[in-house]
């Protein structure tokens, strides 16, 4: 690893490189600096569009702690920190990227995972979780317009 990092307490601070340059800050428990550091290259920040926070990722080759698949480059810190099984997700439970401290992450299934998610999707329309507007052909002819809500609970839709 060639980020600087700085320890105060049980807490390690890493320095990571943003976007155009900029320097984050990320947050990790102490003890899990040294498989951090185990990573040959540096640590860098990139946007989670959907999730609308930063993560950080690094980039190597093979198999690495955490890596979901050794033929992809990328891996995810929160990854190498948790090391997850390759069917989880690891969570960020208070929706901060940056923040990799085993207090602030838990191993999840997608869908447990996705129960924490901040808003709406992206690309929604009513900008409202869970609400979608449609148009329905009823087969006679006449369309029907309208919102429709909806969530998942158990496996069963309502």
């Amino acid at each position: 690893m060639t980020n600087f990092y700085s320890i105060i307490g049980d807490t390690a601070y890493l320095d990571v490189l943003g976007p155009r340059g900029s320097r984050l800050i990320c947050l990790l428990d102490a003890e899990d600096l040294p498989a951090v550091q185990a990573l040959p290259g540096a640590w860098f920040a990139r946007w989670g569009k959907s999730a609308k926070t930063f993560y950080v990722v690094g980039m190597t080759e093979g198999p690495f702690r955490g890596k979901r698949k050794p033929e992809t480059r990328s891996v995810f810190l929160h990854r190498v920190v948790m090391n997850p099984p390759v069917d989880r997700d690891v969570d960020h439970l208070f929706h901060n990227g940056l923040d990799n401290r085993k207090l602030s992450l838990a191993v999840k299934t997608r869908s447990q995972n996705l129960l924490n998610r901040k808003g709406p999707q992206s690309n929604s329309h009513t900008g409202i979780l869970g609400v979608q507007f449609i148009t329905k052909n009823k087969g006679s002819g006449e369309i029907v317009k309208g919102y429709v809500a909806q969530f998942r609970m158990n496996g069963k839709r309502y």
